[in-house]
């Protein structure tokens, strides 16, 4: 296959290979071609379940379920905010590299000890270990799950409402309230204060 490229374009493919982080030309269009690859089966997964909601939504219509326009718009806001609440982050990982007796390089990825790769350099092991792990994480589903961790209350917190249904205990409450509202200094010592 032969292609044309524009002199931008042909910039910056050979930017790319001087920078080192691609060891030829080729590689940094397989690279472009995969994210254009990745960037397409989202789009097509994404077009998939609207297909399917509005199918849903059509089969409701059928049936004679259908709800006012402002709800629908209500409810539509709500999983537009969830899906972008849901948005899959990038993932970090730490790449290794590790040079050889042999004279290989050997480059693996230390939250995945079982992906990795050695080349002849550098940049090849480097370049060999994103596509082997992009080609590995087409295999993989990533999922969030958020774990309720239930706090400890304070200890007090067992005896609060213990004399709640008291009349004693109210009675006591309402004479103390009296006093601390009272405006009669008789029985208190000054000199206490001072």
């Amino acid at each position: 296959m032969s292609i044309s490229l524009t002199p931008e374009l042909e910039r910056f493919i050979q930017s790319q290979v001087k920078s080192g982080k691609y060891t030829s030309a080729e590689e940094v269009i397989i690279a472009g071609i995969k994210l254009l690859e990745e960037r397409e089966s989202i789009y097509l997964f994404r077009f998939e379940e609207l297909r399917l909601e509005i199918m849903v939504g059509v089969e409701a219509s059928q049936r004679g379920e259908v709800i006012n326009g402002e709800m629908l718009f209500h409810q539509l806001e709500q999983k537009l905010q969830q899906r972008r609440q849901q948005t899959p982050k990038n993932l970090k990982v730490t790449l290794l590299v590790e040079n050889l007796t042999s004279g290989q390089v050997a480059a693996s990825i230390l939250e995945f000890p079982d992906c990795r790769v050695e080349a002849d350099t550098r940049e090849k092991a480097l370049t060999h270990i994103k596509t082997a792990f992009l080609e590995r994480l087409k295999q993989i589903e990533t999922l969030s799950w958020d774990v309720l961790i239930q706090s400890l209350e304070p200890t007090w917190m067992q005896f609060a409402g213990v004399f709640k249904d008291d009349l004693d205990f109210k009675s006591v409450i309402e004479t103390i309230q009296k006093e601390r509202s009272g405006n009669d200094d008789s029985e208190i010592d000054p000199s206490y204060y001072l």
